[in-house]
Formats: structure tokens, C-alpha cells, sequence
């Protein structure tokens, strides 16, 4: 979507509920909307909308020139491009008690999750410069009183600020704060501390949340967040920062364009490349939910569908966008059973192949296969209807090729599917010739819906691109898998393995650890991009993980796991992603390492396919620009253009198409 999903009351409710918490709540100053998203991507738990930020993007001086209209407009562009809440500098309010009141009615509307009213004496000035002038008591009680009456929705988090510690000090500012309180203030922003203590006095004083401003070159001392937790701060802004940051970087940029006339030595600075967040295209397949962090396939949390569905269920929920009834399961499960089978041309061409060729090769050139083998005019049929089948053909046909190239690497012979077991416990039949347990059956299922589908990943994008130029089903998977094969996509589980190898025993994890953060080595199946607070995936993971592990008595690989986990999180405070359970899970069940990014390949196929139908529904070709940073213009020795060249390079601009 273009803007933001979670609506203004949502975010209200969930500040509100981040304070009651008791923890500190950050809230970096987004100076546009576009950083309110690099600031929501960076995992804070809400934005700040500085005055000073709004009247210097507009050239003016802090001291109170801008208007409500304009305030309340960029407040508005910020506030509907990100999930989390955003608090705004409204000054003094614009006016007497009445046009607070309206100030307050028209940040609601704006989509503003709060706001801070302060008592300076109008023109104001920044809150860290000397001469500034407060307001009697009176007439800043009825500033608060005016917002808090005026509000709609009881969640809008009304805030007083007071400049008293400035101007008649600390005892006067909570005396200040307190009768703010009582005028209906639900937190204080007391401004200008300058020093924990004081803003420990204020938290003794005030049962309400404080905020504490870490503006940069100000009255107070630039403390660090587990500081002003320990002093008892709620809230801390950082409201002038992302600006002075990047007006610093713009600064040094344009100094180095007008000394060398290029930006070359400049790109590594600049944000390039890599599509990050940009926003592609809609999708309507799957999200992650800001506000609980877990991973909706079609609106429903992927753990929820994985304690409760077969994948044959959830893939149907994927391509149709519902779950299937009893009947219509029923049919699929029918179908899928029916086109099991390794159709001998594929089989042939995976024989072709070397046995020391990587598994993602292997599966790669065996959906190719399987396409090149179909009828040219049901390739080419790109209709939904068409695409729906083709979808369905390869799930049902990509657990045999998974299985017997494990199979043939180990000197073993094809297994036959069987039409009584449903897809896990077929898939790992033909795998090892022999019915899985109960226990191995179900952590295997939980592990193909969990992997099933993540909005445009790599994979999911490649497909898509190729979808957009009208390919088939087939090529746009095939180049799926392709991107799927990169370590920093779908090799991370096999990469865990590896490590789980290196290192040996829990007892080693910490001198291995010790060295691989030394060489700034990259640790696989830790960190995700998309997810804030971990891997919502990853506790039904490792559930199904700790199943095995008792199944199997694998209590020295489950300390392995442990102790490497907690050692790399104490450190870095980066949690587990969904390959850090699943690589073990399926060493356990006896799939070879090799063997695991294949396994995710049988999972995405869904996800792919799903996005493809959607890609071709709505179609458009997706041709991004790039920026050229090569050698300008030059021409070949002795080269003359013929006439033809000439008349080209004469010829009128094109009109668009």
C-alpha cells in the first residue's frame, strides 16, 4: 500500500499501551516522510514531528512563525507513511484557549497519535536557547485544559511542556509540572534538564510519563537511553537530528561537487541501489503486521495457520486468497496425489547431471525441464486459469525431484510416490523409503508453511520482474530459484550447519564467536530486515526443533543451539531468523545439508506462484532506472557517421508512448 495500514486510533492505542509499559519509547525526529520510514525501518517505537524541523524545512526561524495549517499538513504527509505513532511539536498552541482547542481537533484528523503544548510566551524560541519567556500558570493550565476538553479520541496523548527550569529553575518547573497534571496533562516534557538528577527529581515529583529531549548543542547533556531509562525517562526525542545529519552530508556533498564537479568518490554515502524501501507495487498475499510482528499469509498469522493446517490448506489460501472448505481440500488433495510422480524426462536430465552439482542446480534444471517437456501453447498460456494448474503441477511435483536427487547422491534408487499420504509424509517417504514418525511428519509441515511465503523478497521480486515481461510460470520460478540459491537469500539454513560444524561444541561457541566477530565475519540465521523484535516465525520453529530434539535425544546439538544463540544476542542484540531453527530441524529428520535450500524451493513455490498470478492480473512491466556512473561520452578514432547515423541524431524527440 502506499500509506500506512495501521489506522490513527491503532497507533494511539499502542503508544498508549508502549507508556503504560513502563519502558523507554524513542521517538527519532523524522524531518519528511520519506525518513519516518527509514526511522520505522530501523526499528523505533515512534516518530517526532519537531516545530524547529518544520519552520527550518520551510526557511524560517524557530520562534513561532509557522501556522497550524501548515504544521498540521506536514504532520499529515509523515503520519500516513509509516505503522508507528508520531507525536508533533504544536508550539504554543497557535493562539488563545479556543485555538488550542481547534489545534488539538485538527492534529486528530491529521492522523497524529499526540502532541505537546508548551508555556512560553508567544513569539516562542527553542527550548535551549537563552531569553525565552514563560507564560503565568494560569493561562498555562488553560492552554491544557482547552487541548484535553477538545479532544475526540481519549488515546490522543495530550502533553504539557514546560520552559520554567530556564526561567525560574528546577522546584518551579515540577511545581509547574504538577499543576499541568492536574489540568488533565497524560505526560510532561520538561525542558532544558541539565542533568539526570533533575530529571530524576521530575520522576519522584509526576505519577504521568516524561519525555526528554536529546537535542543536539543544547542545555542538556546528550545522555544515552539505557541512562534516561535508569532516571525514570518514558519517552526520549531526538527531534533535529536526522536533519542536522543530513544537511550535514548534503553540505559536504556540495563542497565536493563544486571543488572535483562529479559525485563520484561520493556514491558509497549516498542511499542507492538494492531497491530499499521502495515501495514496488500492491500485494495483497502477505504483510508483515507492524504492530504484533508476525507474518500474515492473506490476513492470517502464519504461526496460527501452522499449528492448525495441513500446507496443502495453506496453499490454496495463498493462490485463492481463502482457506479451502472440506470439499474443495479434499479435491486438491485428490489432484496433488494424482501428479506425484518423477515424469521420466525429468528424471533423465537430473541423471545427466553430476553428482557433486548443487542441489539448488539440480532442482533449477528440473522445473526447467518439466516446463520445456509441457505443450508450447500451455507453456505460453499465461490466463489465470492456466498459471492456477501450472502452480499446482509443481507443488506437487518438486518434493519428488528434492527427494530422489537426495536419493541418487547417495547411491540409493527412486522411491515411488504413495497416493494414501498426504504431502509431508509422502515427501519424506520418497526422501527415505520409509513412513516418518508422527513427530518428524508435523515439524516437517510446520517447516513448509513457515517458509511458504515473505511478501517481495528477493525470489518473490525476481519472479515478478519476470512475470511482468509476459515469460511463463515456469521461467519466472526457474529464475526464482535462481535467486533463492544466494547465500544472502536462501542458503542461510545451510550456512547454519556449516557453523553448527565449525564450532562442534557448546563448549567452543565462545572462543569461536570471539574470533568470527573479530574478522567481521557474517553470522547466518541471525537478523531479518522486514521484522523489528525477531523473527515472528521463528518460536513455532523452534517448537517443532525441540520436538525433534527429544525424538532424536540430540541434547548436545540442542546446547549447541542454545549457547550460540545466547552468546550472539547478549553481544549483539540481534535475534534468530527462521533458518536458525529450520537448519537443525532438518538435519535432524536426516536431510543432507545440501539438501535444505531445495526444501525452502518445495515451500516458496507457493509464494512464487501466488505472486505471479497477482503480477498477471494487474500487469505492468517493472523497469526501474539506474544512475550512470561511468566514463562520460567518447568516440572511436577515425569513426565518421554515415548518413543514416546523421539523420538519427537529428530526428525530433519521441512523443511518449
Amino acid at each position: 500500500m502506499l500509506y500506512a495500514q495501521t489506522s490513527p486510533a491503532q497507533k494511539r492505542r499502542a503508544l498508549r499501551e508502549q507508556l503504560a509499559s513502563g519502558e523507554l519509547v524513542r521517538f527519532p525526529g523524522a524531518f519528511n516522510p520519506l525518513s519516518a520510514r527509514l526511522i520505522e525501518r530501523a526499528g523505533f517505537e515512534g516518530v517526532y514531528i519537531s516545530g524547529a524541523v518544520i519552520s527550518a524545512d520551510l526557511g524560517l526561524p524557530d520562534i513561532g512563525l509557522t501556522t497550524l495549517t501548515e504544521v498540521a499538513g506536514r504532520g499529515q504527509q509523515i503520519a500516513r507513511m509509516t505503522e508507528l505513532p508520531a507525536i508533533i511539536d504544536a508550539d504554543t498552541g497557535f493562539g488563545e484557549p479556543m485555538n488550542v482547542a481547534r489545534t488539538i481537533q485538527t492534529l486528530e484528523d491529521a492522523g497524529l497519535a499526540g502532541t505537546h503544548i508548551e508555556d512560553q510566551v508567544n513569539p516562542k524560541r527553542c527550548g535551549h536557547l537563552d531569553g525565552k519567556s514563560v507564560v503565568d500558570a494560569d493561562t498555562a493550565i488553560k492552554r491544557i485544559r482547552a487541548a484535553v476538553d477538545a479532544r475526540r479520541d481519549p488515546d490522543f496523548l495530550i502533553m504539557a511542556r514546560t520552559d520554567v527550569r530556564a526561567v525560574e529553575g528546577l522546584d518551579a518547573a515540577i511545581d509547574r509540572a504538577k499543576a499541568l497534571v492536574d489540568a488533565g496533562a497524560d505526560a510532561i516534557f520538561p525542558e532544558a534538564m541539565r542533568d539526570l538528577g533533575e530529571f530524576e527529581a521530575m520522576r519522584t515529583a509526576l505519577d504521568v510519563p516524561i519525555l526528554a529531549n536529546m537535542t543536539e548543542f543544547g542545555k542538556s547533556e546528550l545522555f544515552s537511553t539505557s541512562q534516561l531509562r535508569d532516571a525514570g525517562v518514558n519517552i526520549v526525542i531526538w527531534p533535529v537530528s536526522l536533519l542536522r545529519l543530513a544537511m550535514g552530508a548534503a553540505g559536504r556533498g556540495l563542497g565536493t561537487l563544486a571543488s572535483e564537479g562529479h559525485l563520484r568518490e561520493k556514491l558509497g554515502e549516498m542511499q542507492h541501489r538494492g531497491l530499499a524501501g521502495v515501495t514496488v507495487d500492491y500485494t495483497a498475499v502477505s504483510k508483515v503486521n507492524p504492530g504484533t510482528d508476525s507474518l500474515l499469509y492473506r490476513g492470517y498469522p502464519v504461526q496460527e495457520l501452522a499449528a492448525t493446517q495441513p500446507f496443502e490448506a495453506v496453499a490454496l489460501l495463498l493462490w485463492n486468497g481463502e482457506l479451502p472448505d472440506a470439499t474443495e481440500l479434499a479435491a486438491f488433495e485428490e489432484h496433488e496425489r494424482a501428479h506425484r510422480d518423477l515424469d521420466p524426462a525429468v528424471k533423465a536430465a537430473i541423471d545427466l547431471l553430476p553428482l557433486d552439482a548443487h542441489p539448488m542446480d539440480v532442482v533449477r534444471t528440473a522445473v526447467s525441464v518439466l516446463g520445456a517437456s509441457a505443450p508450447a501453447v500451455e507453456v505460453a498460456d499465461n490466463s489465470s486459469a492456466a498459471d492456477l494448474a501450472k502452480a499446482k503441477l509443481l507443488f506437487a511435483k518438486i518434493p519428488a525431484m528434492v527427494a530422489y536427487d537426495q536419493r541418487r547422491r547417495r547411491g540409493q534408487e527412486l522411491v515411488e510416490p504413495r497416493a494414501d499420504l498426504d504431502y509431508s509424509s509422502n515427501f519424506l517417504y520418497m526422501t527415505f523409503g520409509e513412513l516418518p514418525e508422527e513427530v518428524v511428519r508435523r515439524a516437517f509441515t510446520v517447516s513448509m508453511i513457515l517458509y511458504a511465503e515473505h511478501s517481495f523478497n528477493a525470489s518473490t521480486f525476481t519472479a515478478r520482474v519476470i512475470t511482468s515481461t509476459t515469460s511463463d510460470l515456469y521461467s519466472a520460478v526457474v529464475g526464482a530459484i535462481g535467486a533463492l540459491k544466494g547465500a544472502l537469500h536462501g542458503g542461510a539454513n545451510e550456512a547454519v550447519m556449516h557453523i553448527f560444524d565449525e564450532i562442534g561444541d557448546a563448549a567452543n561457541v565462545g572462543p569461536w564467536l570471539d574470533d568470527a566477530l573479530a574478522t567481521k565475519r557474517k553470522i547466518m540465521g541471525f537478523g531479518h530486515r522486514v521484522y523489528k523484535r525477531g523473527d515472528s516465525r521463528v518460536p513455532k520453529m523452534k517448537a517443532a526443533l525441540d520436538t525433534l530434539v527429544a525424538h532424536y535425544d540430540a541434547t548436545d546439538l540442542a546446547a549447541l543451539y542454545d549457547a550460540l544463540e545466547a552468546d550472539f544476542v547478549s553481544r549483539k542484540g540481534i535475534h534468530p531468523n527462521l533458518d536458525y531453527p529450520s537448519g537443525p530441524a532438518y538435519h535432524l529428520i536426516g536431510f543432507d545439508t545440501l539438501t535444505f535450500t531445495p526444501l525452502f524451493v518445495a515451500a516458496r513455490v507457493t509464494g512464487w506462484t501466488a505472486h505471479i498470478l497477482e503480477q498477471t492480473a494487474s500487469n505492468a512491466l517493472i523497469r526501474p532506472l539506474s544512475a550512470y556512473n561511468g566514463v562520460d561520452e567518447r568516440h572511436i578514432d577515425g569513426y565518421v557517421p554515415d548518413s543514416a547515423a546523421r539523420a538519427a541524431a537529428d530526428r525530433p524527440e519521441e512523443a511518449e508512448a
